[in-house]
């Protein structure tokens, strides 16, 4: 091998990124001012472009079979101005894969992060979880094979029972962490895990699962929301920064 090859080689391997542009995806917790404080999060970034979906109600399989409609979705991205107010809209939540097959024209050094805001909406019953840990792990591969970063971000502490208390969470979790084991273990490409229970309080009010929903004016709600969204995102900054 040439010594050109030999640089061209080490060129690839070690390229250093233009830009960033992330793909979110998250269930209703996006739609309120969790994904809010990552929206803000993300148009204060340098050299950063998104795109954002947050479908209710949505579960890995549903980013992956191009057939859910959401009664309570939101979409948003850096090109448009942020929506305000935030409000639920009935959508079709898109697949993963055609949000990042939107962007094929990214320039090659643009790095490429996708950001899995999911687990809440997992069943709890025994018969659904190899359905669901296969849909997980289908989705994690998505992402890592069509973007450069995949980031995995936990539910939260949550309290309504059952399901939504620290049992079911706990649950849910082991599902997401079963998920990223095999899948590493199957393509030797790892996603990053981020658990959100170190990271959150549930406020006082609220219907134990939401943190906060369009609309509301409470101040602990939009609060406790916002904490746990920058606390995520020091996390993922941290991370990204790593990376370069």
């Amino acid at each position: 091998m040439n010594r050109f090859f030999i640089l061209l080689l080490l060129l690839l391997t070690f390229r250093s990124f233009g830009a960033d542009y992330f793909v979110v995806i998250t269930d209703s917790h996006g739609v309120g001012e969790f994904g809010a404080s990552l929206s803000d999060w993300l148009r204060s970034r340098p050299q950063t472009q998104f795109e954002l979906f947050a479908s209710g109600g949505s579960a890995p399989l549903q980013w992956l079979n191009n057939a859910y409609k959401t009664p309570c979705g939101l979409s948003e991205s850096s090109l448009e101005h942020a929506p305000d107010p935030r409000t639920c809209n009935e959508l079709l939540t898109p697949t993963l894969q055609s949000l990042w097959d939107k962007q094929s024209t990214l320039p090659l050094t643009d790095r490429k992060i996708t950001l899995v805001v999911q687990g809440t909406n997992f069943g709890m019953k025994p018969e659904m979880y190899e359905e669901q840990l296969r849909a997980t792990k289908k989705l994690i591969k998505v992402a890592l094979f069509k973007s450069d970063e995949c980031i995995w971000i936990g539910p939260p502490n949550m309290r309504r029972s059952p399901g939504y208390d620290q049992a079911g969470v706990e649950y849910k979790i082991t599902i997401i962490k079963t998920a990223l084991e095999l899948t590493e273990k199957e393509i030797n490409k790892t996603c990053t895990f981020i658990d959100s229970r170190e990271l959150s309080n549930y406020p006082t009010n609220g219907d134990g699962i939401h943190y906060h929903w369009p609309g509301s004016k409470d101040p602990e709600s939009i609060e406790r929301a916002r904490q746990w969204g920058g606390a995520i995102m020091a996390k993922v900054e941290s991370f990204l920064m790593k990376d370069h």
